[in-house]
């Protein structure tokens, strides 16, 4: 194991606590990982010292990422970072794999991909 000491909580909705909860105890790793249910809308689990966001932001429209991203703020530790792991569209109108998701996110959730420039701005941070 490359880093015995790192702890880690799974946050999400009940449904998928409910099985990741039985591949976590599967793979031995109940005492590293915990499982928590919750709604990132409303509070996180306070004091982390990162928060790995992956595939999230493109779920949700400008405002509701403005609500995530001030929840995870406010429940950092000092000196604690927000990461965020998306699919990033080129700027170039070329067909793509993450063009293909934001007309999907689009569609479906009305939220969408982005580009460097768009997770740069201030808007979202």
């Amino acid at each position: 194991m490359a880093n015995p000491e790192l702890n880690g909580i799974l946050f999400d909705v009940a449904p998928v606590i409910e099985e990741a909860t039985k591949s976590i105890n599967a793979d031995g790793l109940a005492g590293r990982c915990a499982a928590v249910a919750g709604d990132f809308f409303r509070s996180l689990p306070g004091e982390a010292d990162v928060y790995i966001l992956k595939n999230v932001i493109y779920d949700w429209d400008d405002d509701r990422n403005v609500t995530i991203l001030g929840n995870c703020q406010r429940a950092l530790a000092p000196d604690g970072r927000v990461l965020v792991v998306e699919t990033v569209v080129s700027p170039d109108d070329n067909p793509s794999f993450a063009g293909l998701l934001d007309l999907n996110m689009l569609v479906i959730s009305g939220g969408q991909q982005r580009g460097e420039a768009e997770y740069r701005s201030t808007k979202l941070v």
